[in-house]
């Protein structure tokens, strides 16, 4: 199964930090903006991909499991 690991840059990021530790060569590191992101995304063949594992987090969401 071919999987795309993805975080984003940064070297105090956590989601860097662990795709970092994956043993893959499929691994894309994204900007913190928007346009960047796109940017990243559009350099990227997506659909020969069978699964996209992204990592990340937004301080800003909340998020409820109830």
């Amino acid at each position: 199964m071919k999987v795309l690991y993805v975080g984003f840059k940064g070297s105090n990021n956590a989601s860097c930090q662990l795709v970092e530790k994956v043993n893959s060569s499929n691994k894309l590191f994204l900007t913190n903006s928007y346009d960047g992101i796109k940017g990243n995304l559009d350099k990227v063949d997506l659909k020969s991909y069978e699964l996209i594992l992204m990592f990340g987090i937004n301080k800003t969401v909340k998020y409820n499991c109830n």
